[in-house]
């Protein structure tokens, strides 16, 4: 059964949030299905590998437990079916010839009666719970996603992977990475000269509420990228000082930091 996507569509993916809003996007809807080892396994920067590593093996394994139940209902098509009894049953294999039954080969009687009454052991597979969903599901599930997200902005992306892909949610998250944030000196230093820019141009009469959260989204874009030093609380330590140095400490601004940075010092000491 399809896994069903999100009754709230999540926003379209720009270059802007791609590793922030649409990140956080992506993640929560992966975690709620057990597949969020497919953002890492694109993205890295891996929080709990352990777990990831644990969601893969099941999510591998109820794709080899859904091959095998599909192999044993499509053999039912060599059943032979009885017109006068209205019931379908299995054709019994003709007897080995007598010469094979005495070769020195051939298992013995007690051997092929075991075997054949192994052989009429019926297994009974067990229906997935609720939640559990195999490798092929995620995949979809993922490539799904992706697509209704990127359509507004990045179609020809999205027509590059073939959703009859094993892969296909994988790759399509690879191949939009590569188009928004492609590895290489280039990519992170037009990250790093965005995220000063946008940080220096703090002023008197600058909206907080809205140069914080910019602010955050780049510090996000160089976290993804690999670049050092760009945790969020290091974007805190830089507000704090871009804020000291434009504004003044004898501004609403530089009062507020000055009483932030004397209160994180104080927790500092008190756990040491």
């Amino acid at each position: 059964m399809p896994i069903s996507q999100p009754t709230k569509a999540p926003p379209p993916i720009t270059a802007a949030t791609w590793h922030s809003t649409n990140a956080n996007d992506i993640l929560r809807f992966l975690v709620s299905i057990q597949g969020v080892f497919l953002y890492y396994k694109v993205l890295g920067v891996d929080p709990n590998p352990d777990a990831s590593t644990a969601q893969e093996e099941e999510a591998m394994s109820v794709d080899v437990i859904t091959r095998r139940q599909r192999k044993e209902f499509l053999a039912q098509e060599r059943l032979v079916f009885d017109e006068s009894t209205g019931s379908a049953f299995k054709a019994e294999e003709p007897p080995e010839p007598a010469e094979r039954q005495a070769s020195s080969t051939s298992p013995p009687d007690s051997v092929r009666k075991f075997r054949a009454r192994v052989a009429k052991t019926a297994i009974k597979y067990s229906k997935a719970p609720s939640g559990v969903y195999g490798m092929q599901e995620l995949q979809m599930a993922l490539y799904e996603l992706l697509c209704t997200m990127a359509a507004p902005n990045y179609s020809s992306t999205v027509g590059g992977v073939s959703p009859t892909s094993p892969t296909c949610g994988t790759d399509l998250l690879r191949l939009l990475n590569a188009a928004i944030s492609p590895t290489g000196s280039v990519t992170n230093k037009n990250a790093k000269r965005a995220y000063d820019t946008h940080k220096d141009s703090f002023t008197d009469k600058t909206n907080f509420m809205t140069w914080w959260p910019m602010l955050l989204i780049l510090q996000a874009t160089k976290f993804n990228l690999g670049i050092s030093n760009s945790t969020r609380i290091d974007a805190v330590h830089d507000a704090c000082e871009t804020i000291e140095s434009n504004t003044g400490t004898h501004k609403r601004w530089g009062l507020e930091v000055m009483s932030w940075k004397m209160s994180y010092a104080a927790k500092r000491v008190s756990k040491e």
